[in-house]
């Protein structure tokens, strides 16, 4: 991809990040044929990140505390947990982000309303993908009664990257009834 169409590219995720639309003779400029071929070079944009970007050490670390934080049993305190293992990796300063604190499913609503903020404070940024492949450390948020979770709150693990995922509890990750929104620990 030409140097003209990566900084389109970017423009494009901050422009359509923002509800903004550019018109298809500046499109057309940089070799788009159309408004919705730039819109698909921005959603493929957002599929996991390459390897490099992501931060092995932080997942791994983040995994960790998930781990070594659980209380063994489900409680109906997933994002309790998840947010403390946070909080032992990434400090108390993400105390002050103003992250939804009454449902799980509030915390990527967050995220995905506000990725610039994630990334810098917390390092995660958003991708695509299997659940059960994702990144050790990576943050899974499930909607409102996905695959049998809570109807009301969802539900939010970390993975392990093992195929299973630790809150208040660990356990396989779910399959068969769609993917969680899945957030990796980035540099």
């Amino acid at each position: 991809m030409s140097k003209m169409k990566s900084l389109l590219r970017i423009t494009l995720q901050l422009q359509l990040g923002s509800a903004l639309v550019c018109g298809s003779l500046a499109l057309q400029q940089f070799g788009y044929g159309s408004e919705q071929e730039a819109v698909e070079i921005f959603e493929s944009a957002q599929e996991a990140p390459a390897a490099s970007a992501v931060d092995a050490d932080l997942g791994k670390r983040f995994a960790d505390a998930a781990w070594y934080g659980r209380l063994g049993y489900s409680a109906g305190q997933c994002y309790a947990y998840v947010w403390s293992a946070l909080r032992k990796v990434k400090g108390g300063q993400i105390e002050s982000l103003p992250v939804p604190a009454r449902s799980a499913y509030m915390f990527g609503d967050w995220v995905d309303n506000n990725p610039l903020s994630a990334k810098k404070s917390l390092s995660l940024v958003r991708a695509k993908g299997s659940g059960r492949s994702a990144p050790e450390g990576s943050v899974l948020v499930w909607e409102p009664g996905q695959c049998g979770y809570n109807g009301v709150h969802g539900h939010i693990e970390i993975a392990l990257g093992d195929g299973t995922a630790c809150s208040d509890f660990c356990g396989p990750i779910a399959t068969g009834c769609g993917e969680p929104r899945i957030y990796v620990p980035s540099k």
